[in-house]
């Protein structure tokens, strides 16, 4: 069986109708290549614009990130540590503390010492009483002598007093 190297021979129709055949499928197959390059395009293009919406979304998520770390940097300079506003809280409890130690004894110092003064100015008062009586009843003495003596020597004093001069009356020449 030997093979048949000869082409089959095809009418003018049959060409015609090759020819119509593969001018539609070229048609065909570069109106798909065109469909294809178009979609190409808008797929580069939303890919494009997606990717510029991406990219403003990131800068835009790392400005606030910046923003709140910044925020946070600050707040941990600013505020203090757990364990140092305990260790200050705990310093100023001592010092609370120790004053309140301090008040206790000066306290109980105060009502020692009021109370002896408190004794001593009742003793005084009871000896400046004292003396303020004695040194009353003296006055009253004296001035009952003192009375007494004066009308007895009353007579006395009047024979030796001197006579009045009357400077404003002078005799007139």
């Amino acid at each position: 069986m030997e093979k048949s190297t000869k082409q089959k021979d095809f009418t003018p129709l049959e060409h015609r109708y090759l020819d119509e055949r593969f001018e539609s499928l070229e048609k065909m197959i570069l109106s798909s290549v065109a469909t294809q390059d178009k979609v190409a395009a808008l797929t580069k293009d939303a890919a494009d614009r997606a990717l510029q919406k991406a990219e403003a979304l990131a800068a835009h998520n790392q400005a606030i990130s910046n923003e709140f770390r910044g925020q946070l940097k600050d707040q941990a300079e600013t505020l203090m540590s757990r364990l140092e506003s305990l260790s200050k809280f705990q310093a100023i409890e001592d010092k609370i503390e120790l004053i309140n130690k301090e008040v206790i004894e000066l306290r109980e110092f105060r009502s020692s010492y009021v109370g002896a003064v408190v004794q001593r100015s009742s003793s005084k008062v009871n000896n400046q009483y004292i003396v303020g009586a004695a040194i009353a009843i003296a006055g009253i003495i004296i001035s009952i002598a003192v009375f007494f003596k004066k009308d007895c020597s009353r007579d006395y004093v009047l024979e030796k007093a001197p006579v009045p001069i009357n400077i404003v009356d002078s005799p007139k020449k």
